[in-house]
């Protein structure tokens, strides 16, 4: 689970640092992991922009290959590693974008017990 929370967390963290406002200087971004060990965990990425966020997939006809060497595909990423990718406007204050990724596809349950095998 932690490759792909480190790469949900990369790629948003990209997108907020590329895509997020600036007025020439550091651009203002926050991050947020919670984890509910039974449930699921989410990453939460905010930035000064009010844009939303553009998830793009490449041309079907296209070159697979050629398709990744294209900027636009670190949300498609996310989109496709994480369970559920939502984004949330922040009146006067920018956005928020989330990734969840639930836990249980991630743990195998504990052998014993009383369950049926």
């Amino acid at each position: 689970m932690a490759d792909d929370v480190a790469l949900c967390v990369g790629e948003l963290m990209g997108n907020a640092l590329t895509h997020g406002q600036s007025a020439g200087g550091p651009v203002p971004v926050s991050l947020g992991l919670r984890y509910f060990p039974t449930c699921c965990l989410f990453v939460e990425v905010g930035d000064t922009s009010t844009a939303a966020p553009l998830l793009t997939f490449p041309d079907p006809d296209s070159d697979p290959a050629e398709a990744l060497l294209i900027d636009g595909r670190g949300l498609m990423i996310v989109h496709r590693m994480a369970d559920y990718l939502w984004w949330r406007q922040l009146p006067g204050m920018g956005k928020t974008v989330y990734a969840r990724l639930d836990t249980p596809r991630y743990f195998e349950p504990l052998a014993g017990g009383d369950e049926d095998v």
